[in-house]
């Protein structure tokens, strides 16, 4: 499962929070693909300080949140950071992955 979460702020501003799904049921192989979605959907935005905003969330036993939004300023060190998360394995908590989630949108 993927989650995708946004909030436009006027003038094409938006900030965007994956909750990627880092359980077993998604499996070590799938997570790649999961990853590579990200990073396909990432690559079409503006990633800038006053452009989009870009946070992540893994979940799966436990809550992992990757990064917030306001950590990248540009595509080029958001996108290794994003490739490097790791899977994590457990039971899917896809309840307490949106509440993270949430609370990313209120700092």
């Amino acid at each position: 499962m993927l989650c995708l979460s946004y909030v436009v702020l006027g003038d094409c501003r938006a900030d965007v929070v994956f909750v990627l799904d880092s359980s077993g049921s998604i499996g070590f192989l799938d997570w790649f693909r999961v990853k590579q979605f990200v990073l396909d959907v990432v690559q079409g935005l503006k990633v800038m300080k006053n452009q989009t905003r870009v946070g992540v969330v893994s979940f799966a036993t436990t809550v992992r949140p990757e990064f917030h939004l306001e950590q990248f300023k540009s595509l080029d060190t958001l996108l290794p950071v994003i490739w490097d998360i790791d899977y994590m394995a457990g039971v899917t908590n896809t309840a307490a992955g949106l509440r993270r989630m949430h609370k990313m949108f209120k700092r």
